[in-house]
């Protein structure tokens, strides 16, 4: 007697639909993964300008003033479009995707780094974004990120600029004394 033989395994209309479905899957996986991580390195701005504030808050409280970290002079990105000017910000060098050490020590060639340290601010590992903050008198404060109040006192501002991507397109989130609760972003994850 013969037997009938039977072979078993997949059509290969089969195995493409399979295959469809981890390519989409994974599609979705990869997407998900490039958020979860442009939101951890958001976390460190948003992290540190708090920080900073809270170092501004204190200085005033001992001194009656805010301090003008980055110089008489420096400007700040005020919404309307975000650029970097290492006079200005620490650390100096211009944003990448890569971390840049923030060293406290030997700041004498680096006004801005000193007037961190006078803040009593530093960061404890190396930082994905650039910092400053600005300051002044009663009058004067510029409109930062739509922010429409006025200043009635002493004023600041800190900003972190970033370019998570590396595609020379800068990413900018924005604080000031005005509102101390919100942080005003320009072009996120950037």
């Amino acid at each position: 007697m013969q037997r009938k033989s039977t072979t078993s395994g997949f059509t290969l209309v089969e195995l493409m639909v399979t295959i469809a479905i981890v390519a989409v899957l994974s599609s979705l996986a990869l997407v998900g993964y490039q958020q979860w991580i442009y939101a951890a390195k958001t976390a460190e701005a948003t992290s540190m300008i708090a920080s900073i504030q809270n170092g501004q808050e204190t200085y005033f409280a001992d001194m009656q003033q805010y301090l003008n970290v980055s110089g008489a002079g420096a400007t700040l990105n005020t919404g309307a479009a975000c650029t970097f000017n290492a006079a200005y910000y620490y650390p100096a060098s211009a944003p990448t995707g890569s971390k840049a050490a923030w060293v406290t020590t030997g700041c004498a060639a680096a006004p801005v780094c000193a007037n961190f340290n006078a803040l009593n601010f530093s960061a404890d590992a190396a930082v994905y974004y650039r910092y400053a903050s600005i300051a002044g008198p009663t009058v004067g404060a510029p409109n930062l990120g739509g922010d429409t109040t006025a200043s009635t006192g002493p004023w600041y501002e800190v900003e972190a600029v970033g370019d998570l991507n590396s595609n020379g397109t800068y990413g900018c989130y924005f604080a000031s004394s005005m509102l101390k609760a919100r942080i005003w972003s320009f072009n996120p994850n950037e």
